[in-house]
């Protein structure tokens, strides 16, 4: 997997329209948040992009992908979990399929939509 800024706006709207949660309203503001797109590494295929913002004092990981991308999305989020070296990074969602994700990427559950990973 490679993970890398966005390569190709134009690829990146469109991957936006078709897989965009609903936190992040519009292409530009995901792009002026600190975000990691990543690819698939034999086909550079975009697979998702994940992204950090402030929510209610929180710092939040966040993102989208292609379905039935698990085994990258948890790579991916693990990657940009360790990259930043944080001391605490939280992550809101009400998805099984994200709660899931973010457990098996180190994350604890705080409530039912609230998970944060604490850094080393």
């Amino acid at each position: 997997m490679i993970v890398d800024r966005c390569k190709d706006i134009e690829e990146f709207k469109i991957f936006y329209e078709k897989y965009a949660n609903e936190r992040i309203d519009t292409v530009e503001n995901v792009l002026s948040l600190p975000h990691f797109c990543f690819y698939d590494e034999k086909t550079e295929e975009l697979l998702g992009c994940i992204y950090l913002e402030m929510d209610n004092g929180l710092l939040c990981l966040s993102g989208f992908s292609k379905h039935k991308q698990m085994d990258k999305v948890i790579e991916a989020i693990t990657w940009v979990s360790n990259f930043m070296h944080l001391d605490n990074l939280y992550s809101h969602t009400n998805k099984k399929c994200a709660k899931i994700v973010l457990l098996k990427c180190g994350f604890k559950k705080i409530n039912d939509e609230l998970f944060l990973r604490k850094a080393f």
